[in-house]
């Protein structure tokens, strides 16, 4: 019977201990804004959308993420005939990023990473990528935030480019 107190205290004290380290699995959810530059400009202005992001601890530094979004950017104002249509339709543009990739930690808060992946989008399927720099906050008594800049580039038919920022909060 004391054998079997002290295996079950022994397993009470380990959870504790291994509650008590930082998460191995976060996911992140938040809005994100982009503003439209190169090529994209001249058709659209800017985007706005949300996203979801798991984030996978590696090691102290290095975390690996899978991130699945919708953004929409709005068109600039389109010419329309008599009839009040939009003459040219596809300067719409939908992206539903799927991308992964990796974070580098200089310390707790401060990251760099970047992510690769496909963007489903109103002209098909096409290459993504996102350089990103960001910082993540722990506030007492709220919860933990991130704030990331990123370049989105969509490679294919027609190639779109965005600087936007995500802003999530972190479970």
């Amino acid at each position: 019977m004391n054998k079997f107190i002290l295996l079950v205290i022994s397993v009470v004290l380990m959870n504790t201990v291994m509650a008590q380290k930082e998460k191995q699995t976060l996911l992140s959810v938040g809005p994100e804004l982009g503003f439209t530059f190169s090529k994209a400009n001249t058709t659209n202005s800017f985007g706005y959308g949300a996203s979801l992001q798991l984030e996978q601890r590696i090691n102290d530094e290095f975390r690996a993420t899978a991130l699945v979004g919708i953004i929409n950017y709005v068109a600039k104002s389109s010419p329309r005939n008599v009839f009040g249509n939009i003459i040219n339709p596809n300067s719409k543009y939908v992206a539903v990023p799927l991308r992964v990739g990796g974070r580098y930690y200089f310390d707790e808060n401060l990251h760099v990473g970047a992510q690769v992946g496909v963007g489903f989008n109103t002209p098909g399927t096409v290459f993504a990528y996102s350089p990103q720099i960001g910082y993540s906050l722990n506030i007492k008594n709220v919860g933990a935030f991130e704030t990331t800049f990123k370049i989105d580039g969509y490679a294919g038919s027609g190639n779109f480019n965005s600087v936007g920022i995500r802003i999530a909060y972190i479970f």
